[in-house]
């Protein structure tokens, strides 16, 4: 084994580290530290092997985004190549790179005989990182955060874009107090709506709307049941929502939150209706 000392210099000229490369005698693994500049990613795509994983362009778009915003940190992971020089993992950072047209600081071995045994690991969940960050209830609040997210920065309708661990981290904290609020107040009527995504974004737009007093108000009544008559808009909703969870065919998710959504609009309009007609999707209605 022979252990080399390479000094690390970015595009600039500039001194960023050193780091010692191990070399592992014959055909062993060689580790630098390089700056990836979207010219070298490029390079190193067209060594991409033939028979690689297909690309995701969502997640490429979510790394791209961490990188645009200054938010790509250094966290050990290594862009592997094999002993002829093909790489064979982290085309989805590389192409990044490219998307963001920014540099990234990586470590990269060379070397590697097989990647039979990459990502056997367990992946880390967004619970699991909001826990490790210290937020109370973090399954269910990383449930919260990532719906309320999606609302506030895509097509919430068809996107399937999810939040990036930095992306979900940086808006908890900017929003703690609220997403906790629709969190909790979600979870009071998970009897009748069974998706936290749906009772907790519900709430989170109401608050938003109407304010958060409102929005507890009306949440209170449903969970509790407490209906001004039997022609509340709150009490055909809870009716008529808990019959369809008793079905072998569920409806659509999308198609529940606006049952949801229109019946709390109704009810704090202090509208009145005799039947649950009214729960009926309508796609001319907005439901922002």
């Amino acid at each position: 084994m022979s252990t080399d000392h390479i000094i690390h210099i970015d595009s600039t000229g500039e001194l960023v580290g050193s780091v010692s490369t191990v070399t592992n005698g014959n055909g062993g693994l060689a580790l630098t530290v390089e700056e990836i500049t979207p010219a070298l990613a490029a390079q190193y795509l067209d060594e991409n092997i033939s028979n690689n994983r297909s690309v995701s362009d969502r997640h490429v778009a979510a790394l791209a985004r961490d990188m645009t915003n200054n938010r790509w940190s250094q966290n050990g992971e290594t862009i592997k190549f094999s002993q002829t020089g093909e790489l064979m993992d982290g085309q989805h950072r590389l192409w990044a790179c490219i998307t963001a047209d920014r540099p990234f600081t990586t470590a990269v071995v060379r070397g590697v005989t097989s990647l039979d045994d990459v990502d056997r690991a367990r992946p880390r969940s967004m619970a699991h990182v909001l826990e490790v960050n210290g937020f109370e209830h973090p399954a269910r609040v990383s449930v919260t955060a990532s719906t309320v997210w999606r609302w506030e920065h895509t097509n919430w309708r068809i996107s399937n874009v999810r939040p990036t661990a930095t992306e979900a981290l940086l808006f908890l904290r900017q929003n703690e107090a609220e997403l906790y609020s629709a969190m909790r107040a979600g979870n009071r009527i998970k009897r009748i709506e069974s998706s936290l995504e749906n009772s907790s974004l519900a709430f989170w737009r109401m608050s938003k709307t109407f304010g958060q007093e409102v929005a507890l108000d009306a949440y209170a009544r449903l969970s509790k049941r407490d209906w001004v008559s039997l022609n509340d808009p709150l009490h055909h909703y809870h009716t008529y929502a808990t019959m369809v969870k008793l079905q072998q065919r569920q409806p659509r998710q999308l198609v529940k939150f606006n049952w949801l959504v229109r019946a709390l609009d109704a009810a704090v309009c202090r509208e009145e209706y005799k039947s649950a007609r009214f729960l009926r999707w309508d796609g001319s209605k907005p439901l922002r």
